[in-house]
């Protein structure tokens, strides 16, 4: 999905370009992969990919904090994240402990 500015009339939705500034491309981009990487993480069940993802995101200030709300979600969420186990919630916690 992608959010653009749009023209809507009776033909349908036309989507209109949009010029962004060059110094939002790099944060654009970082964006992109922190989104790739969390993609891969849930189709793959990958720890390490969710961690990285995490790290990579400006927004966390605190890396524990960041890997331990990913723990919760990730718990609270197991029956919708079929390659995900209790023991990959456990490596993640273990992650914070180190």
């Amino acid at each position: 999905m992608v959010e653009v500015p749009a023209e809507v009339s009776s033909k349908g939705i036309k989507p209109l370009k949009v010029e962004l500034p060059r110094e939002v491309i790099p944060m654009l981009r970082t964006q992109a992969e922190i989104q790739k990487l969390s993609a891969e993480a849930a189709s793959e069940g990958s720890i390490e990919k969710v961690a990285k993802a995490v790290l990579l995101d400006p927004v966390v200030n605190d890396a524990g904090s960041g890997l331990k709300a990913m723990a919760e979600l990730i718990q609270a969420n197991l029956d919708m994240l079929p390659r995900f186990s209790k023991g990959d919630v456990e490596e993640l916690y273990s992650l914070i402990r180190r």
